[in-house]
């Protein structure tokens, strides 16, 4: 169900119009709660997610990765500038290198980042 490309873009068209009228104060007000919610809780405290419980330090990383990917997916599609953190692309990076290491395309990604070889034709980690 996660994956289920109808699932996914009627998540994302729910959580559009949760935003209200407002978006941009209804994102800042998310993101204190979130900063809060963080604060308040260890690295070992546990988080529900779609692919089950998982400890907060290895939710978090998954979800600094998707708002890197995503939000420059919409920054190209809107010819926007701008670039995440640094912070956050090291993170989405580190993310993305251990799907890859996870999987026996490592090798191609290595070669990839590194200029070595290009990526194969239709290569991705997720």
């Amino acid at each position: 169900v996660a994956a289920d490309p109808t699932a996914v873009t009627e998540r994302g068209r729910s959580a559009g119009r949760a935003l209200g009228d407002d978006p941009v104060s209804a994102l800042q007000t998310l993101f204190e709660q979130a900063t809060a919610d963080i604060a308040a809780h260890g690295d070992d405290a546990p988080c529900a997610t779609l692919a089950g419980v998982m400890r907060l330090a290895d939710f978090l990383p998954s979800r600094i990765f998707e708002l890197v990917v995503h939000t420059d997916d919409l920054r190209r599609a809107l010819d926007l500038p701008g670039e995440a953190t640094v912070g956050a692309r090291v993170v989405a990076l580190a993310f993305g290198a251990g799907l890859a290491g996870e999987s026996e395309r490592y090798a191609a990604a290595l070669r990839g980042l590194t200029g070595r070889a290009p990526l194969p034709a239709g290569y991705s980690v997720v």
